[in-house]
């Protein structure tokens, strides 16, 4: 709860300052998604910020990756 409330106030603190009307530069995304809906994602993120420290095997990061290969726009 604590970190969910840290993390909400971050990314107010952000937005407030480097947002702009109909633009918000960081989206905070706290419900599990469907793969498609990651892999939209991962296309249209200019990056992909992962934080775990002891996550095992995460996935995440090669997921990003290979969503972002082969589309010339994207490179």
């Amino acid at each position: 709860k604590e970190v969910q409330t840290e993390s909400n106030a971050m990314v107010k603190r952000i937005n407030e300052a480097f947002g702009q009307p109909g633009y918000k530069p960081v989206i905070l995304i706290d419900k599990p998604l469907q793969f498609y809906e990651r892999m939209a994602y991962y296309v249209v993120a200019e990056c992909c910020l992962v934080t775990a420290v002891r996550d095992g095997m995460n996935l995440i990061p090669y997921e990003y990756v290979i969503a972002r290969q082969g589309n010339e726009k994207l490179e």
